[in-house]
């Protein structure tokens, strides 16, 4: 089998599985969809994409912080539209070294702490959700290596019995 199929099987069940616990443990679900979505985003595999895509959206939610903290105490007309301008500037600027150039992963913390705060969440609430769901990543990713070592040896195994 290759390994686009068997990661395909692998995040459906995973999907899935943190569609029922997320829900069970009250964790937003589309938020944790947001990490695993940053971990196939960072064009990386296993601990070296899931830190890249951690350190990117936990940036992503400190951005997110400054913009609506930043709003709440500048009392200046058009604030929320000003920082949005700020953090945008500051989240490609901040590209220039290297740890904090995954531009994409920044914006989906920021993002997803912004769409979680509208829905009465909160920074932390948003965090858990993103940990947790790079975690589904990365094990997707993981799950989809192992259904490949399974198949390929379930098919060399076919191959050398219709041989005997």
């Amino acid at each position: 089998m290759n390994g686009l199929l068997a990661n395909a099987i692998s995040m459906g069940i995973l999907a899935w599985g943190w569609a029922n616990f997320s829900t069970a443990l009250g964790v937003s679900t589309w938020a944790g969809f947001m990490g695993t979505t940053t971990y196939y985003a960072s064009g990386e595999r296993f601990i070296k994409g899931w830190i890249k895509g951690i350190i990117a959206n936990m940036v992503g939610v400190l951005w997110a912080i400054i913009c609506v903290e930043a709003s709440k105490v500048l009392n200046v007309p058009n604030i929320a539209a000003i920082m949005t301008g700020v953090v945008s500037f500051g989240i490609v600027a901040q590209a220039r070294w290297k740890r904090l150039s995954f531009i994409p992963g920044v914006y989906i913390g920021c993002s997803t702490t912004f769409g979680m705060l509208a829905l009465n969440g909160t920074y932390f609430s948003t965090v858990t959700a993103l940990l947790m769901g790079s975690v589904v990543g990365i094990l997707s990713d993981a799950g989809g290596e192992l259904i490949v070592k399974l198949t390929k040896k379930k098919e060399l195994e076919t191959a050398l019995k219709a041989e005997e």
